[in-house]
């Protein structure tokens, strides 16, 4: 593990294709669109994490996709609304 990466993150690099700009889920989905990686004792959108992560800031809402690939789960392809 990077000293830069969290413990979800390099599990998270497992499950993911990076193909024409979009990081594509290959893992866990939650209600067969939300993806979930297990974090901390429980199952967290994997969304909100990296948005989380990238932006430094909390989520406000819900975290969209923009890209309008359901499994892509690029910080820069993702919003987040109220």
């Amino acid at each position: 593990m990077s000293k830069h990466q969290t413990d979800w993150e390099e599990r998270m690099e497992k499950y993911v294709t990076r193909e024409d700009g979009h990081w594509l889920w290959k893992g866990t989905v939650r209600d067969g669109v939300t993806p979930v990686i297990f974090h901390e004792g429980r199952n967290w959108n994997l969304r909100r994490l990296i948005y989380e992560r990238y932006n430094k800031r909390k989520v406000h809402g819900r975290v969209l996709v923009t890209c309008h690939l359901q499994n892509c789960i690029h910080p820069l392809h993702a919003e987040d609304r109220e």
